[in-house]
């Protein structure tokens, strides 16, 4: 009967049900976490080894190492991970550009890094993780309000979020979620934008330990106030 009740509630604010009813005491996760050391990432780290998560620390430079750029070395990093509850990825390149300027080189660097190498998480993740475990990727809000020289990045962010929604259809064991961050402050600061709402951080790490944590699969988690209407 409780499991009924929450199954319809999940439904009603979107996205399929998984897994059980959930627990009152919060069991500790194995997150692999790659891009940890971004801004993102790093900010993510902390929060979930504050709340008792063990994390491991993914990147080009770590041991294991994963480059998404580099398909063999992503399948080799995910396999020397063991079996863990969540993979998260902060990490992937993609360019600006105006269309009529575009390069070839250009067009391709979203394409190779943040689109397939997150493609290629989903595809060789699920065999690495617990029952119920979640894949985390990252797109972005120019998916949803791009400008003037974002066509690049914002079509690898949208193809992002098209994939997760249809690849959760075929994985009924895992859960695949998005987070599509805004501007962050830290990054905003850094450009002498201070001027543009952002938030830092540490409020976007909690947004990715919602998706974590979610009982929904093919969503696209917003930070609460930067979603594409401003009321996510």
């Amino acid at each position: 009967m409780v499991e009924s009740k929450i199954r319809a509630l999940v439904m009603m604010i979107g996205g399929p049900y998984i897994g059980g009813a959930p627990k009152t005491e919060r069991n500790m996760k194995q997150i692999a976490l790659i891009g940890a050391t971004g801004t993102i990432g790093r900010a993510l780290a902390a929060h979930l080894e504050a709340r008792g998560d063990e994390v491991i620390r993914l990147s080009r430079g770590s041991s294991p190492s994963i480059d998404l750029e580099d398909a063999p070395s992503v399948r080799a990093g995910l396999a020397a991970l063991g079996r863990i509850d969540a993979v998260v990825c902060v990490a992937g390149r993609a360019s600006f550009g105006a269309v009529p300027d575009l390069s070839d080189e250009a067009l391709e660097l979203g394409i190779r890094s943040k689109l397939r190498g997150q493609i290629d998480l989903v595809r060789w993740a699920p065999e690495h993780l617990r029952p119920g475990g979640a894949i985390v990727l990252t797109s972005g809000m120019l998916a949803h309000r791009p400008g003037p020289g974002t066509a690049p990045v914002s079509m690898v962010n949208a193809a992002i979020e098209a994939f997760a929604r249809a690849a959760a259809l075929d994985l009924s064991a895992h859960r695949v979620e998005v987070v599509c961050p805004p501007l962050i402050q830290e990054t905003a600061l850094a450009m002498g934008r201070s001027e543009i709402p952002a938030p830092p951080a540490a409020d976007v790490a909690q947004t990715y330990a919602r998706a974590i944590d979610g009982h929904t699969t093919g969503t696209t988690y917003f930070v609460p106030g930067f979603g594409p209407g401003r009321d996510a």
